[in-house]
């Protein structure tokens, strides 16, 4: 079992304990977050869950914690400049991620922002693509995974 050990909506730090029964087996550290949540799926045979924290001024990170062989195992997060939702994009019962960016033309305040999806896809994220960039307003979020070009 995967659990959040910690609550640190005020800031501070954020433990990800696996458990087995009553008993702690592995921890991971989450610092230098400002806020945050984390999501667990249920609906696979293979446990995993995600925290998605705030870590600084137009800065999300989501990181992937999985159970393998009775192990907690964290593959490189997935980072975006202006947010982060977590939710199955696919069908499969596995947690994907959107993530929104800015392309920074001509800069973060007055780009173009855009989506970024990411299934989950043999233990760590593989991003599927992005959505057009559009100015000036917020971009809609996609129901699915998308497949057009990223920016640079």
């Amino acid at each position: 079992m995967l659990r959040k050990a910690a609550n640190y909506a005020t800031g501070g730090e954020l433990v990800v304990e696996l458990r087995s029964g009553t008993s702690a087996r592995q921890w991971a550290l989450i610092t230098q977050t400002y806020s945050g949540a984390m999501h667990c799926s249920t609906k696979t045979e293979h446990l995993h869950c995600v925290v998605v924290a705030s870590v600084g001024a137009h800065s999300y990170q989501a990181q992937l914690y999985l159970v393998n062989s009775g192990a907690l195992v964290a593959p490189p997060p997935i980072a975006a400049d202006s947010g982060i939702v977590v939710r199955d994009l696919d069908g499969d019962g596995d947690l994907d991620v959107l993530a929104e960016d800015s392309n920074y033309k001509p800069s973060y305040a007055d780009g173009g922002l855009y989506w970024a999806t990411y299934l989950l896809q043999n233990g760590t994220y593989a991003r599927t693509g992005c959505t057009t960039p559009v100015y000036n307003a917020a971009p809609p979020t996609p129901a699915g995974a998308v497949h057009g070009s990223c920016p640079n």
